[in-house]
C-alpha cells in the first residue's frame, strides 16, 4: 500500500540513485584516465577517454581531458574539436575555454583566441585567470600598454594572483619600462623562490636596466635551478656578453652544453665567444650579438644610451651601419649619442649620399632629416639645420595625417575648459579632505622639453627618493573620472580608490621608498584630481623660456607620440593650453603643495635652487643631489644624454640662433 502510494516519487528516487552511481562511475574512470596521463601513457588514456565520451557525451570533464590527451599526441585539430565540444556541453564553465585559448595562443591563432577569451570574460567578468590570459594575448600581439592595464585590473581584484604579477612584469618589459618590470618580477621571485623562470625574468630586467651585478646573481640562480632551460642559459650568456665578461660567458655556454649537448644556438654562442677571446677583442660591448640583425643592434644601442653608456652605444650603432649603410635610424641614434664623426669623416658626409637616394623609405628619410638637422646645429649652420628639421617634421606630420592622427586646437581648448570648469577652487576645497594622507608621491610636471628629466635626476639622487619614470596612470584615470563626474557628479569614493590603485603602481615601479617621483610632464592636465587624491603630495612645476621649449620640441623626433609636436602652429596652440592649465592650478592648489621652478635658475644657480626644491619636499639636503649626472637611474626620454652631463646653461636663449626661421614660434616671444 505504501509502495503504491509513492508512485512517481519512487521512480524519481530510483533515477537519482542511478544518476549517483553513474556520476561515481564517471569519476572513477576519469581518475583512471588522469593516472594514465600522469604516467605518460597518453595513447591508452586517449583510447579510454574516447570511449568515455561515448558513454557520457554530456560530460565536459570527459571532453576536456580527451582534448588534453590529444594534445599530448600532437593531434591539435582533434584536440580543438574536443575543447569546443566541452564548451558546448557546459557553456558556463571556463576550464575548457581557457585550455583552448592556450592552444590557440601557442598556434598564434590570435583572432580565434581573442574570441574565446572574451567570451570567457563575458561569462565571468572577474575571473582573474581569464583576464590574465587576455593580458597574455595582448603581450603576444605586442599591445603592451593594454596588457599592463589588464594585469593591474586583475591585481586590483586579487593582489596575490601570482600569474598576473608575471604577466604585468612581461608587459612592462615589453614597454621597455624595466624599472617597473623589476618590481613586478621581484614579487614573483619572492613568492616563488625555487622557480627558475621567475629569477630569469627578474635577471633579464635587471640587466636591461643596468643593475649588472644583481642581474648576474639572479640569472646564475635561474640556471642553477634549471640547467636544462635553453632560454636561461642564453640569457645568462647574453648578460655576460653585454658587460664584456667573456670568460664567464664561455663558462656558462660550456656548462649549458653539458646539459643541452645538441643545442645548436649554444654551440654557435660558444664558438663566437671563443673567437673573441682568442682575438683578445678590446671591445667590452661586443655583446653576445650572436646573430643580431642590424635593427636589433640599434635597439641594443638605444638601451645602452638609456643606461648612460654612450661610447659603447656608438660602437654598437657603427656595427649596425656597417651591416646596413642605407638606413636613417642608425645615423639618428648616433647623433643622440652626440657622435658627429664616423671613420674620420663628418657624419654628414656619410648621411647625404643615403639621403639623396630616390628609393629611401619615408621613415628612413625622416630619421636622416632629424640627424642632419642635429649635425648642422652642432656645426652652427643654423639655417641649413632648420631646413632639415622642417623637412623631417613635414614628412612625419604627413604620415600622421594619413593615419588619421590629428590634433585639433579647438577641441583641445574645449577639453581644457571642461577640466577647469570641473576642478574649480570650490570643488577642490570641498573634497580636499577625502583623499589619501600619503605624501610619498612627488609629481614633476611641465611642458615636455622644459627640464623635467633634469629635475627628476636631481630629486631622485636623494637617498630617500626613488624615480618611477613617467606613469600613464593619471592620463587614463583622469579621462574616466572627468566623464563620470560630468555625467553623475563628483564622488568622493573615487579618490580613495584612485589613491590606492596609484600607490600600487608606484610601489610596483620603485619598491617601498619613502618618496617616489613621477615625472610624467603632462600630469599637469590632471593636477586637480591628483591633488584631491593626494592632498599632501608635492607638485614641482618646471618652466622654461617658451620659445626655447617649443623649438626643442620641434627639433626632437618623438616617433608616433604626441601628434601636435610636428607642426609649429600646433605646438604654439598646445603650449598656450599648457599656460592656461597652470594659471588655473596656481589659483586652485595651495602654494605649499605647488612649487614653480625656472629652468634657467636651476642651471645657473643649481645649489641654491636644489636646496629650495628639497626643502619644499621636506627632504634634508644631500650633496649628491648636485651630482645628478651620477644618478644610475634608467633614462628613457630624449633627454638621456643631457641627463648624464654636469649642469650646463648653453641651452638658454638657444632660440635666438634660429630667430629668422622660427615662423609661428615667434608668437611666444613676449610670454616669458
Amino acid at each position: 500500500m505504501a509502495q503504491s502510494a509513492l508512485g512517481p516519487l519512487d521512480s524519481i528516487l530510483d533515477g537519482m540513485d542511478k544518476g549517483k552511481e553513474l556520476a561515481e562511475g564517471l569519476r572513477e574512470r576519469l581518475d583512471e584516465a588522469r593516472d594514465l596521463l600522469s604516467k605518460g601513457k597518453v595513447s591508452a588514456a586517449e583510447r579510454r577517454l574516447t570511449s568515455l565520451t561515448s558513454m557520457y557525451p554530456d560530460s565536459a570533464d570527459c571532453w576536456t581531458l580527451l582534448a588534453k590527451a590529444r594534445l599530448g599526441l600532437n593531434r591539435t585539430d582533434s584536440a580543438r574539436q574536443a575543447f569546443t565540444t566541452a564548451m558546448l556541453v557546459e557553456p558556463n564553465r571556463n576550464e575548457a575555454p581557457l585550455l583552448l585559448f592556450a592552444l590557440l595562443l601557442e598556434l598564434e591563432h590570435f583572432e580565434e583566441a581573442e574570441v574565446v577569451i572574451k567570451s570567457a570574460i563575458t561569462r565571468s567578468p572577474k575571473d582573474v585567470e581569464a583576464m590574465t590570459a587576455y593580458a597574455k594575448l595582448r603581450c603576444h600581439q605586442k599591445q603592451f600598454d593594454e596588457a599592463v592595464s589588464i594585469s593591474r585590473a586583475v591585481l586590483a581584484i586579487d593582489p596575490g594572483y601570482i600569474q598576473a604579477w608575471t604577466t604585468l612584469g612581461l608587459s612592462l618589459f615589453g614597454c621597455e619600462d624595466f624599472e617597473q618590470a623589476i618590481g613586478a618580477f621581484r614579487t614573483v621571485s619572492g613568492r616563488l623562490p625555487e622557480n627558475a623562470s621567475a629569477h630569469r625574468q627578474l635577471g633579464a630586467a635587471l640587466s636591461c636596466a643596468g643593475y649588472f651585478d644583481e642581474a648576474a646573481d639572479q640569472l646564475e640562480r635561474s640556471v642553477k635551478l634549471d640547467p636544462h632551460c635553453q632560454n636561461g642559459v642564453l640569457e645568462l650568456v647574453r648578460h655576460y656578453g653585454r658587460v664584456g665578461d667573456w670568460q664567464n660567458a664561455r663558462r656558462v655556454a660550456q656548462q649549458g652544453l653539458e646539459f643541452l649537448p645538441d643545442t645548436v644556438v649554444i654551440q654557435q654562442c660558444l664558438k663566437a665567444i671563443e673567437d673573441r677571446i682568442d682575438a683578445n677583442s678590446p671591445d667590452p660591448t661586443e655583446d653576445a650579438r650572436l646573430a643580431m640583425a642590424w635593427d636589433e643592434l640599434q635597439e641594443y644601442g638605444v638601451l645602452l644610451q638609456r643606461q648612460g653608456r654612450f661610447d659603447d652605444s656608438v660602437r654598437i650603432l657603427q656595427d649596425s651601419l656597417r651591416m646596413e649603410p642605407n638606413q636613417g635610424m642608425g645615423y639618428y641614434r648616433l647623433t643622440e649619442a652626440k657622435c658627429f664623426e664616423l671613420n674620420g669623416l663628418p657624419l654628414a658626409n656619410h648621411m647625404l649620399p643615403v639621403y639623396q637616394q630616390d628609393n629611401l623609405v619615408p621613415e628612413g628619410r625622416i630619421f636622416l632629416c632629424f640627424a642632419l638637422g642635429k649635425t648642422y646645429d652642432k656645426e652652427r649652420e643654423y639655417e641649413r639645420a632648420m631646413r632639415y628639421f622642417e623637412e623631417g617634421n613635414d614628412l612625419f606630420y604627413g604620415l600622421l595625417r594619413r593615419s588619421q592622427k590629428f590634433f585639433d586646437a579647438e577641441t583641445h581648448q574645449s577639453y581644457i575648459e571642461s577640466i577647469k570648469q570641473l576642478y574649480s577652487r570650490d570643488l577642490l576645497d570641498s573634497l580636499r579632505g577625502f583623499g589619501s594622507k600619503e605624501n610619498a608621491p612627488i609629481f614633476i610636471i611641465g611642458m615636455i622639453r622644459s627640464g623635467t628629466t633634469l629635475l627628476d635626476q636631481i630629486v631622485s639622487s636623494h637617498s630617500h627618493v626613488r624615480a618611477s619614470g613617467e606613469q600613464e596612470f593619471w592620463k587614463e584615470s583622469g579621462i574616466q573620472v572627468l566623464n563620470k563626474w560630468f555625467n553623475l557628479g563628483p564622488d568622493r569614493r573615487d579618490l580613495s580608490r584612485l589613491a590606492e590603485e596609484y600607490l600600487f603602481v608606484l610601489r610596483t615601479a620603485s619598491g617601498e621608498s619613502p618618496r617616489i617621483t613621477d615625472k610624467m610632464p603632462l600630469n599637469y592636465e590632471h593636477a586637480g584630481l591628483i591633488h584631491l587624491a593626494f592632498p599632501n603630495a608635492r607638485f614641482l612645476h618646471i618652466r622654461r623660456n617658451p620659445i626655447d621649449t617649443c623649438l626643442s620640441i620641434y627639433m626632437t623626433l618623438f616617433g608616433s607620440g604626441p601628434p601636435w609636436t610636428y607642426n609649429r602652429a600646433n605646438i604654439v596652440a598646445f603650449y598656450r593650453g599648457y599656460l592656461s592649465f597652470m594659471e588655473h592650478w596656481r589659483e586652485a592648489i595651495p602654494s605649499d603643495r605647488l612649487l614653480e621652478i625656472d629652468y634657467e635658475e636651476l642651471v645657473t644657480k643649481p645649489e641654491e635652487t636644489s636646496r629650495q626644491i628639497l626643502g619644499f619636499c621636506d627632504l634634508d639636503w644631500e650633496d649628491q643631489c648636485l651630482r645628478h649626472e651620477a644618478n644610475p637611474g634608467f633614462v628613457k626620454t630624449p633627454s638621456r644624454w643631457q641627463a648624464r652631463q654636469p649642469m650646463y646653461g648653453s641651452s638658454i636663449d638657444r632660440w635666438k640662433r634660429y630667430e629668422p626661421w622660427l615662423g609661428e614660434l615667434l608668437a611666444l616671444k613676449d610670454l616669458y
